[in-house]
């Protein structure tokens, strides 16, 4: 029994440290946008993929954390410097406002799917709300 409980543990664990690997930002943003919209690479023209994968890694970048290396360490780039910044490249590259340019992007796998999750919820709500029937306003008559 205790030699079942430690091979649970240990698998536990090697899930866990998978989970925190990290992926590149296009691969997560190519997997966002192939989940969401239901159109693969091959849907779209090489330009518009690239600019479909810049949206996607702005939209998972508000969501979860986003990491860069730098001097060979893997840092976090600060949430001021997406909010005001521009993905190129397919989510490759991001120029933040104050011009700072970021490589080698990316976030870590269990982030992934979790904001591929909240993605779907949100975009669910917005459709639900966009077909909901208009209430008209006071005095529209």
């Amino acid at each position: 029994m205790r030699k079942k409980r430690s091979s649970q543990q240990e698998i536990q664990a090697r899930l866990l440290a998978a989970q925190a690997k990290p992926v590149k930002l296009r691969v997560a943003a190519s997997v966002v946008h192939n989940e969401l919209t239901r159109q693969g690479r091959f849907n779209l023209r090489g330009p518009d993929y690239i600019v479909a994968l810049n949206q996607a890694a702005a939209e998972l970048a508000n969501i979860v954390d986003v990491y860069h290396v730098a001097g060979g360490k893997l840092l976090r780039v600060p949430a001021d410097e997406i909010a005001g910044g521009e993905f190129m490249d397919g989510g490759n590259l991001l120029r933040s406002a104050s011009g700072t340019v970021y490589r080698a992007l990316s976030v870590r796998r269990v982030d992934v799917l979790e904001g591929l999750e909240a993605l779907r919820t949100s975009r669910k709500a917005l459709d639900a709300a966009a077909q909901a029937p208009k209430v008209p306003e006071k005095g529209s008559d």
